[in-house]
């Protein structure tokens, strides 16, 4: 290739008498034959051979933002992740409530066996070593019940059997005890701590439901940029197929012209230039949607054997937006302002339970119940006919005297990191407000401009066409006509690009605030529309 345009060029060097036209016409005719050549064949006379048979083909799956929202939130194996760990995190969370209700257990020991030498003095005085044999079964029934004081109240049951032998010296006696009683616990002059526990459980669950929001926003987002990707792909197919229409137009027309002799050959191998350039541009464009399309699928776990395209629309209804109205629903469901709160009461918490641990506390227990025991059966069949009040009661205080401050500096540890959670929320406000008002311009701008851009579309079509009629009828020259159809592209170009970036925009707000501004509804509903309705 490089050394025919060398053979082309080279008589230029030679001779400085040839024509000026004719020079161009050589020049122009070996830019077309590259051209050419970098055309894929299977693109011809603007139609695109795709390979496929498109007999009894499915029909395509057409989306839009809405369901390619409603296929990532269903189908996507990033949220089927997220949607298993908050499964995980409440089948937790019951575990850990579980635990606050009554509970039952019941031990058994079968048998608890040891053989060992021991001394031991005979009916003499003497000492002997002998071995001593013994052997226990036991069971323990507990019902246990937390109070909503902090408190436990438990109904115990317990029975033994032992036996004690001296081999070859006693043939050992079995001893047995049981006890049936109720026991209460309570300490005082401390915190509520199992109404601390259950409230952290409830935390944690709504930290967990807000990772979940967090994670399912994030997705409409990325699903939202990709999806408006691949409309840009399929837009730019369109708007190249456009230009090549227009071009094999205008180049149909500049046939005639030429062939009446009213157009150079230079300008109708200008026109084929730019005919075959715009073909090669809209090559590309088709080939880049084709691999947008299988990374979009991917990613909303559509499968690959699934035809998609994009609903065709660039039509847009303006949304009027407050900042103030906007800033206010940000305030109020952004779960970033909610889950400082929540760390802002488990540091109060923390505080409170802290402060205890130096502070006068103490216990009470209760204890009320019946025991038998008796050395062999019916001796406690007996007592247990027959059985013996057993009761008990103590209460404990605990006084810290002094620990060298270290309690002390264990409560500033503690108050500090609440002054840096309270300063942490004015700071999440701040950012939130700045966030918000920045984005709300872009949207009012990005409508203002799309507003503009839409007679700017409406006049360069309009200037198309009158130049087509008139680069027709002879009073318009190819270069004219040629710039005229550019300047429609660009139009049209200009206002895709305005488009998206309105869309985008919009998306994004609604990412910020977690309000859905088209629906003028919170987005957690509009997101669980698009989940139920699936």
């Amino acid at each position: 290739m490089h050394s025919s345009c060398m053979i082309m060029i080279s008589p230029l060097k030679e001779s400085h008498s040839m024509d000026r036209d004719t020079l161009l016409i050589r020049l122009t005719r070996a830019a077309l034959v590259l051209v050419l050549i970098t055309i894929p064949r299977h693109h011809v006379s603007g139609q695109q051979v795709t390979g496929r048979d498109v007999t009894g083909a499915q029909e395509p799956i057409v989306l839009d933002l809405e369901m390619a929202l409603r296929y990532a939130l269903e189908q996507s194996w990033r949220m089927e992740r997220v949607r298993l760990d908050l499964q995980r995190d409440r089948y937790n969370l019951e575990a850990s409530r579980a635990g606050l209700k009554s509970n039952a257990s019941f031990d058994l020991t079968l048998p608890d066996f040891d053989q060992s030498l021991t001394e031991w003095i005979d009916s003499e005085g003497n000492p002997l070593v002998v071995k001593k044999r013994n052997a226990r079964y036991s069971g323990s029934l507990t019902i246990r019940q937390p109070l909503s004081t902090d408190g436990v109240v438990s109904l115990n049951g317990i029975f033994n059997r032992s036996q004690d032998m001296l081999f070859s010296y006693t043939p050992g006696f079995k001893n047995y005890f049981g006890k049936v009683f109720l026991r209460y616990d309570q300490p005082i002059l401390q915190p509520n701590r199992i109404q601390m526990q259950i409230r952290r459980a409830e935390l944690r669950l709504e930290g967990s439901e807000l990772s979940f929001l967090e994670e399912q926003i994030k997705l409409m987002n990325d699903i939202s940029r990709d999806y408006f990707t691949l409309y840009e792909r399929t837009y730019e197919e369109i708007l190249a197929g456009e230009e090549v229409e227009r071009l094999e137009q205008v180049y149909n027309i500049g046939r005639q012209i030429f062939q009446r002799g009213n157009m150079s050959e230079i300008d109708i191998l200008q026109l084929e230039v730019d005919m075959s350039s715009r073909r090669e541009r809209a090559s590309s464009a088709s080939g880049r949607l084709v691999r947008e399309k299988a990374d979009f699928q991917q990613q909303i776990g559509l499968s690959l054997e699934e035809e998609i395209s994009i609903k065709k629309e660039l039509t847009f209804t303006p949304v009027e937006i407050d900042a103030a109205i906007a800033i206010e629903r940000a305030l109020q469901f952004r779960p970033d302002v909610r889950r400082n709160e929540m760390w802002k009461e488990g540091q109060e918490m923390d505080l409170i339970d802290r402060r205890s641990w130096g502070s006068i506390n103490g216990a009470i227990s209760l204890t009320l119940g019946l025991e038998g025991r008796g050395s062999e059966m019916d001796r406690f069949y007996d007592a247990v006919m027959n059985p013996d009040q057993a009761r008990g009661a103590s209460i404990k205080i605990h006084v810290p005297i002094w620990d060298w401050g270290r309690n002390r500096a264990q409560i500033n540890s503690k108050l500090t990191e609440l002054e840096k959670v309270r300063r942490s929320g004015e700071e999440v406000r701040k950012n939130i407000q700045r966030e918000v008002r920045g984005i709300v311009d872009r949207v009012m701008e990005a409508q203002a401009r799309l507003d503009l851009l839409v007679t700017s579309v409406n006049a360069a079509d309009r200037s198309y066409r009158l130049s087509l009629l008139r680069f027709e009828n002879g009073t318009l020259d190819s270069q004219d006509i040629l710039l005229t159809q550019s300047r429609l592209a660009d139009s049209k170009r200009s206002y895709l690009n305005a488009y998206l970036d309105y869309r985008r925009a919009l998306v994004d707000l609604m990412r910020r605030t977690y309000w859905d501004w088209e629906l003028d509804q919170p987005l957690v509903a509009t997101l669980d529309t698009y989940v139920d309705n699936n």
